[in-house]
């Protein structure tokens, strides 16, 4: 897969012979955290997904603790579907992404993957304009949660389900996240009673640097 998409040519030799090249993805806590005023730790779920050992080792490894994605959606790519597992992963990840991923796939494509066109956020968007590296918090229908109303999160117009320590704490009617580059877009909150909706908030998040 590399091949396609650099001057280089791959090939995979057995695990007990030499090789040029290595590919590492250690888990948090791998030796890369100390005490530092400009960078507390590398290791772990920091938004950092490769760096290089400490001297004097120095070699460049993968986090496997970080939240991977693929593309603008940010679908996890551990998730995404069975058929990557094959594409030259090693046995342990390709194991894992069997054991994880679904058997059918309905966003699977070969490089380069197509860009989606940026959608125009909905209508009634507050633009928050906040540093980085501040808690946000928005909050969604506390005025008619009383009429047994579910409230539903979106990013980008996918859905919210799960928090991400460090990044995203989902909530039932509120939602916090870390301002970074990482969850810069746009946040909707829309509150339904079966199938009608019986409001939607949307906030647009930009970071300031």
């Amino acid at each position: 897969m590399w091949s396609d998409v650099s001057p280089f040519s791959f090939r995979e030799v057995a695990p007990e012979q030499p090789s040029d090249l290595r590919i590492g993805f250690y888990p948090i806590n791998h030796t890369d955290c100390l005490v530092s005023a400009l960078h507390h730790c590398f290791d772990g779920p920091t938004g950092e997904l490769a760096h290089a050992f400490f001297p004097p080792h120095g070699g460049i490894h993968f986090d496997d603790s970080e939240y991977w994605v693929l593309g603008p959606t940010r679908y996890s790519w551990k998730k995404v579907c069975a058929s990557w597992a094959r594409r030259g992963f090693c046995d342990a990840r390709r194991r894992l992404m069997k054991r994880l991923c679904p058997s059918s796939c309905d966003f699977c494509y070969e490089f380069p993957f197509p860009t989606v066109a940026t959608t125009p956020p909905p209508p009634r968007t507050k633009t928050r304009l906040v540093p980085e590296g501040r808690n946000v918090t928005f909050r969604c229908g506390h005025k008619i949660l009383h009429k047994k109303g579910k409230v539903y999160w979106y990013k980008d117009q996918e859905p919210l389900e799960f928090s991400y320590p460090g990044y995203l704490a989902l909530g039932e009617a509120h939602l916090s996240i870390i301002a970074n580059a990482v969850n810069e877009g746009t946040y909707t909150c829309v509150v339904r009673r079966q199938q009608r909706v019986l409001t939607t908030y949307s906030w647009r998040v930009r970071v300031r640097g």
